[in-house]
């Protein structure tokens, strides 16, 4: 789904021939800001500086512990899902998209009896944009989890385009059998330079 919208994105840009419209996508901080762990009775904020398209964000919540690595290289031996620039993936494990955009209210009703929890598919990422402006996009194959990278989606009604968050809750079931959920509330830094993703989450949930 993310690469068919990057190749509309791609044809827009070629039948508009506007300039400027690939600006926000390789945005700067414009202060300093720190990616890790921020954390929190029952959990924590994680913060992840998901810009790249050339490498993968690999989150440890057993660990709070946070490592990367370039397309093609060697993913590490311990984590529990990551991030490559908005989409996602999980370590052997599956996600259900919970209704709630709350995530203190979405707590209040777990354990959830009739959860639907989604496994990573083989699908592709986008890799190189460089050349987005002829069309020419480079992918890589790529594991994905379709349900957690529902958290973003690019709405192209308009250029240059947004980014609207989901704003649901996530449960993260990891192949250990223990339960994280996420909740994504930001893509941006203070300053609104975007590709600086802010997740609260709480682990592990009791079984």
């Amino acid at each position: 789904m993310r690469a068919r919208l990057l190749a509309m994105v791609a044809t827009t840009l070629m039948a508009t021939g506007c300039d400027g419209l690939l600006g926000g996508l390789y945005d700067e901080p414009t202060h300093s800001w720190s990616a890790g762990f921020t954390p929190e009775a029952g959990g924590g904020v994680i913060r992840v500086d998901s810009r790249s398209y050339s490498q993968w964000t690999y989150i440890d919540l057993h660990r709070r512990s946070l490592e990367t690595a370039a397309i093609g290289q060697p993913e590490p031996a311990q984590w529990d899902f990551a991030l490559h620039h908005y989409d996602a993936r999980t370590h052997g494990g599956a996600v259900c998209e919970l209704p709630q955009t709350d995530l203190d209210e979405a707590l209040t009703l777990w354990p959830v009896g009739d959860a639907v929890f989604v496994a990573d598919t083989l699908g592709q990422v986008a890799v190189d944009l460089s050349q987005m402006v002829t069309g020419d996009i480079v992918y890589s194959p790529a594991w994905v989890n379709t349900e957690l990278s529902r958290w973003m989606d690019i709405d192209l009604s308009h250029m240059p385009p947004t980014y609207p968050l989901s704003h649901r809750v996530y449960l993260l079931r990891m192949a250990d059998g223990t339960v994280a959920a996420l909740h994504f509330t930001s893509h941006t830094d203070d300053d609104g330079a975007k590709g600086f993703v802010t997740i609260r989450y709480r682990y592990p949930l009791p079984q």
